[in-house]
């Protein structure tokens, strides 16, 4: 598809201003994968590690929703949310947290794989056995361990509801009933406990901040004390769409994209415009309708949506390829699992390779998420 490209450079590349996607880039990944995997590794701590920063991304994101933004501290010097700019519903931390990661989706996809590796260390400390039942100091570590992972993901999943990211919410209700799905018949250990603790640590996040659809959040309704503020009621997705005036629902601009993606792969279909040309090869197709959007002078990098921006940009031969390696991987994990002498690991790890998944299939894999 680079060789092939409308424009090798950006292939090569990739899109200006992001360099991610390019051939250059996927590269890197190849090496860095390798370079992982080709080497003694001690798993636990590089998740441990991947938790903590993440618990950084969180911690940093809090106050910018009660509107005093770190961001805006650190650069200007206020302690409030002045520093972004509020035309554009993405820049509004109050209404959407973003933190570090630059959008709000791109922080709820993050969040989304980041919370099953919090499942993972939650459960494995309830399931292992203290060996020594008269050792306080082994009973009162057993206390802490548990402790803090209840603590990150009441946290993870409070910051995913803030982020008010659709897809991402969607991402851990799929790869939770896969969890509980696959703990029930497999696994077995505790199974009352375990299934109690994942529910309290989403559902009480969800009645305590809402998950911004109305559909939804009417039926999580409480009364209104007098000292209640009604400025800090949860903000809905309906709400924000009419926070700008005419603002065409997010959605059913992506359904429009995903259309001229679908004609760009049947006018290039073996391997597509090339890697990362979407910005410029859309405007060949691009349907009328777009035109009538409030989006209607944006300019699409990407087809938001990972299956059809590769569709779009590397043919059949790419998505082809795309598919094949998830399809073989899923098969991989299936085929061994009876076998395999770590199956929470691997279950959470799976979940959180899933989230990837669900929410590239709504938008696009940043750097993070590549």
């Amino acid at each position: 598809s680079t060789v092939v490209s409308i424009d090798t450079h950006t292939a090569i590349f990739g899109y200006y201003g992001r360099f991610n996607g390019g051939l250059l880039s996927i590269i890197s990944y190849i090496i860095l994968y390798y370079a992982f995997a080709s080497n003694i590794v001690n798993v636990e701590k590089i998740l441990k590690t991947i938790i903590v920063s993440s618990l950084f991304v969180i911690l940093w994101a809090i106050p910018g929703h009660f509107e005093h933004d770190l961001t805006c501290l650190l650069f200007t010097g206020r302690f409030n949310n002045s520093c972004w700019d509020n035309t554009t519903l993405a820049f509004r931390p109050e209404l959407r947290a973003f933190s570090t990661l630059g959008q709000p989706n791109w922080l709820g996809a993050y969040l989304a794989v980041t919370f099953f590796i919090g499942v993972y260390f939650l459960l494995k400390n309830q399931i292992s056995k203290i060996k020594d039942q008269n050792d306080r100091s082994n009973i009162k570590n057993f206390g802490w361990t548990n402790f803090f992972p209840s603590v990150y993901l009441f946290l993870n999943f409070s910051m995913i509801l803030f982020s008010r990211s659709r897809s991402a919410i969607f991402a851990v209700l799929i790869g939770l009933m896969l969890f509980i799905g696959y703990y029930l018949f497999f696994i077995k250990t505790n199974v009352k406990k375990i299934i109690v603790i994942l529910l309290v640590v989403t559902i009480v996040p969800i009645l305590l901040f809402k998950t911004g659809e109305d559909k939804i959040d009417k039926f999580l309704k409480f009364p209104i004390t007098n000292n209640q503020s009604p400025n800090r009621s949860p903000i809905t997705n309906n709400q924000l769409s009419t926070t700008s005036t005419n603002v065409t629902e997010s959605f059913d601009i992506r359904k429009i994209v995903w259309e001229g993606a679908w004609k760009l792969a049947l006018k290039y279909p073996l391997f597509g415009t090339g890697v990362e040309t979407f910005a410029y090869s859309y405007n060949f197709i691009r349907p009328i309708a777009h035109n009538l959007t409030s989006e209607w002078d944006y300019v699409y990098n990407k087809a938001h949506n990972e299956y059809f921006n590769y569709l779009a940009t590397t043919g059949f031969v790419g998505l082809g390829a795309y598919l094949l390696l998830i399809i073989t991987f899923i098969i991989f994990v299936v085929s061994r699992h009876r076998r395999d002498q770590n199956k929470l690991l691997t279950l959470s790890l799976f979940c959180s390779w899933l989230t990837i998944l669900i929410t590239n299939f709504f938008g696009f894999s940043t750097t993070t998420i590549q």
